[in-house]
């Protein structure tokens, strides 16, 4: 019979039944393989964090390697194009 077990039955946040809210919520950790929240300065350690996120992306997802390609390859030439430009001065 469903409910004889207390499966199905909610007696409300007020009672404190069993699919209620808790009443404290605890903030929750970021888990330790997250990368959203990587800083990279613009510096010789900050590019060599950087070529290592691209070689661990390059290994453990391989449907972003034809991302990672594009990616480098417009990245580049909008470098060379800014670098080209800076230079003529």
């Amino acid at each position: 019979m469903p409910g004889s077990d207390g499966l199905f039955q909610s007696q409300g946040p007020q009672t404190g039944g069993r699919f209620s809210a808790p009443k404290e919520q605890r903030p929750r950790r970021a888990a330790i393989s997250s990368f959203g929240n990587v800083s990279v300065p613009g510096t010789r350690a900050g590019a060599v964090v950087s070529i290592g996120l691209v070689i661990l992306a390059w290994i453990a997802i391989p449907l972003a390697r034809p991302f990672l390609i594009a990616t480098a390859g417009i990245g580049g030439a909008i470098g060379y194009i800014l670098w080209r430009m800076h230079n003529k001065e």
